[in-house]
C-alpha cells in the first residue's frame, strides 16, 4: 500500500509492504515451505540477498523519489521474521535462537542516474542488523554491510529503464 505526494517536490511515494511465505522444517518428509518458481531475491526482500520469498515474513517501509530529472532514489527498511524456525537455516549458516522468530533489520539505499539514452549509473548500499541469530562458529552474529556500483551501457540507443518505475 502506498501514496504518492504529488504536491511535494520530487513527488515522493511512501509505501508500506508485507511479504509472507510459509515455512516448514527441513527434516519434514513433505515440503511445507513456499518455494518461489524462479527463486526471486534481491529487489523485493532486501538487496543484500540474506532472504528469499520462502519461510519469510518481511515487513517493509519504502520511500521512492526523484530529486532531479533522470535521478531516482529508493530507501527501504525491512523487518525480517522467520515463521517456522525449527530446523530452518538461511545461507546455510544462519539459524535463529530457539523459540525466536526475529531475523533482523535491513536498510537499503538504491540510486539510479541516466546520463543520456545510453548510459545508466547505479549505486546500492545495504546494512543488516542481526536479530535473534545464534552464534556462528562460537562467535556472536555480526551486523553486515554491502555496497555496489554498476554502469549499464546500451549500444542500440534504446533508453535503459524506460518505464517510470524505479528499477
Amino acid at each position: 500500500m502506498g501514496y504518492q505526494f504529488n504536491a511535494l517536490p520530487a513527488k515522493p511515494i511512501l509505501a508500506v509492504r508485507e511479504s509472507y511465505a510459509s515455512g516448514g522444517k527441513n527434516s519434514d518428509s513433505k515440503v511445507k515451505t513456499f518455494n518461489p518458481v524462479y527463486g526471486s531475491r534481491d529487489q523485493y526482500y532486501g538487496r543484500m540477498n540474506i532472504t528469499s520469498w520462502s519461510n519469510l515474513d518481511d515487513r517493509e517501509i519504502a520511500l521512492f523519489f526523484s530529486p532531479v530529472k533522470d535521478f531516482k532514489l529508493e530507501l527501504n527498511y525491512h523487518l525480517f521474521y522467520i515463521p517456522a524456525t525449527t530446523d530452518a537455516s538461511l545461507l546455510s549458516t544462519i539459524k535463529l535462537q530457539p523459540g525466536k522468530h526475529h531475523l533482523g533489520y535491513e536498510f537499503n539505499i538504491y540510486a539510479s542516474y541516466h546520463a543520456g539514452n545510453r548510459l545508466q549509473m547505479v549505486g546500492v548500499f545495504g546494512y543488516f542488523w542481526a536479530g535473534d541469530v545464534q552464534s556462528i562458529n562460537g562467535a556472536r552474529a555480526k551486523n553486515s554491510s554491502w555496497f555496489a556500483l554498476q554502469a549499464n551501457y546500451r549500444i542500440d540507443g534504446v533508453r535503459i529503464g524506460k518505464n517510470k518505475q524505479i528499477n
